[in-house]
């Protein structure tokens, strides 16, 4: 008997310590697909923060595809330029041409870098994207003294008048306070997954020990009372009069036996019905009689 209840206790335990696993494992999935959500959220809106940047760089300089071109900026452009690259998110930029070689940038825009150098060139993650002229975004971790910890490049094509490409817009857009809030979320939200899945065996446990409870209940009062008239039954009535004979002997008790005369004849000429109801009837009179106590 105790190697059996040693037994059951043993497969709740696994059965629980399985579930908790399971919620820890469920856990840190939902928090990876959450965390490349966060990564597609933040390249959508680098995106769009570029779009709008390089919108309204293009409505301050009009010249744009000339500089991608070659064409060395005015000091008006030059301050235009220093001007936009404080605004916003927007960390850093670079103009390339349309072959891909390095026309001004945002921390030189005198152009004062070395013409011994070669040329710096377009980075070959923006290869797909100059081949088919489509913005794209990629995101980056820092490694440079003074880039973000994360940011987007997002790269836009320069359009001359002609629908042509003239050059390229490369854009870093800062996504550190971004990517905190996101991943602020996303850890929020993993954890309060995590601990519903933890909590729900505990909680089914609680369920499934209630319902034995209250099915306990109920067969001991279905097991002890009469189905139709609700009255204590023959077992009920055997344990008392035990009780009762086995009791001090300080308490008087009678016993009165009650019969309904032909009650065959009602359920004959009126159905089983009528005489049901003749039962309950009967039943509810003698319920209603109360012991007089001197």
């Amino acid at each position: 008997m105790g190697g059996s209840i040693y037994k059951i206790k043993m497969r709740r335990f696994l059965q629980l310590a399985a579930y908790l696993v399971l919620g820890v494992f469920a856990a840190l999935a939902l928090y990876i697909l959450l965390q490349t959500a966060v990564t597609r959220q933040l390249s959508s809106q680098a995106l769009i923060d570029a779009r709008l940047w390089a919108s309204q760089l293009s409505h301050n300089v009009y010249n744009l595809p000339e500089l991608a071109r070659g064409r060395a900026p005015s000091h008006e452009v030059r301050e235009v330029l220093r001007q936009s690259a404080e605004v916003g998110r927007v960390h850093s930029f670079r103009i390339y041409g349309a072959d891909g070689t390095l026309m001004l940038r945002s921390g030189d825009l005198a152009k004062t870098r070395n013409h011994n150098n070669p040329p710096e060139r377009i980075a070959a993650q923006f290869s797909d994207a100059v081949r088919t002229a489509k913005p794209a975004t990629f995101i980056h971790k820092g490694k440079i003294i003074g880039e973000p910890t994360l940011f987007a490049s997002t790269i836009l094509p320069l359009m001359d008048d002609n629908g042509k490409v003239a050059g390229w817009l490369v854009i870093n857009v800062d996504q550190n306070e971004s990517q905190a809030l996101f991943l602020h979320l996303a850890a929020v939200l993993s954890l309060t997954a995590g601990g519903l899945l933890a909590v729900i065996p505990f909680l089914v446990f609680w369920y499934r020990a209630r319902q034995k409870i209250v099915a306990a209940r109920q067969l001991k009062i279905l097991s002890q009372h009469d189905q139709l008239t609700g009255l204590p039954n023959i077992v009920s009535f055997l344990s008392r009069m035990d009780a009762q004979l086995s009791g001090s002997g300080n308490d008087q008790s009678a016993l009165i036996v009650c019969e309904i005369a032909d009650l065959h004849l009602i359920d004959q000429n009126f159905g089983q019905q009528a005489a049901d109801n003749a039962v309950l009837l009967t039943s509810s009179r003698l319920s209603e009689i109360k012991p007089e106590r001197s």
